[in-house]
């Protein structure tokens, strides 16, 4: 296994980000992340565009959707303005969410607190 590629603090990149394997944004993305492995948004990291990855994690702030092909977790503190595509949602009590859900037919939403 890899070791994941990072977007350390104090960085910005305008434009896509895209890639076979995971992604850690500890800075900001202005523009589109698409990645085959998993993409994580630290508390630090902001995305101003749609997120898609194998699954995402969002622990800081995204504006735009996030779709993922196993699941989405947006967890405590963090802030999202965006719909969220996935077989697996987990929305933490104390995340602030505004958007859609949408999940594939016969899963369920997981609201955690």
């Amino acid at each position: 296994m890899s070791k994941p590629s990072l977007l350390p603090s104090g960085l910005r990149v305008g434009g896509a980000v895209q890639g076979d394997e995971d992604f850690v944004i500890f800075g900001t993305v202005e523009g589109e992340v698409n990645v085959g492995g998993s993409v994580v948004i630290e508390a630090s990291g902001t995305v101003r565009g749609n997120v898609r990855g194998r699954t995402v994690s969002i622990r800081g702030i995204v504006v735009g959707d996030a779709s993922a092909s196993e699941s989405i977790r947006v967890e405590l503190g963090s802030r999202m303005v965006g719909d969220v595509h996935a077989p697996r949602v987990n929305i933490v009590k104390g995340a602030r969410f505004r958007g859609q859900v949408h999940m594939t037919k016969g899963e369920r939403r997981e609201l955690v607190s």
